[in-house]
């Protein structure tokens, strides 16, 4: 990785960190459109950062809350939270 790209990837798992504290809180609440919202965003960034899984999760999230499928959120919310305490940047 170019040493310009590390603040940004670091700046974008930390962010990826902090949706899925969001998550856990919005499907809490029953509030599927956020979570469609936040899978939508993360299906479009992750692959261009290089994460492909974090934009494979984030179509999951989004299909699941159209469907408001609570429990394949709360699967994905826990994937991605495992992959995020994996990952670092190189």
């Amino acid at each position: 990785m170019e040493p310009w790209l590390k603040p940004i990837v670091s700046g974008y798992l930390e962010k990826r960190r902090r949706d899925v504290v969001s998550l856990r809180s919005a499907i809490g609440r029953g509030e599927f459109q956020s979570i469609r919202s936040a899978g939508h965003q993360m299906a479009g960034t992750g692959a261009s950062y290089g994460f492909a899984l974090i934009t494979e999760i984030g179509f999951r999230l989004e299909a699941a809350a159209q469907e408001c499928d609570a429990d394949r959120i709360i699967d994905g919310i826990e994937e991605l939270d495992r992959y995020l305490r994996s990952v670092e940047p190189e």
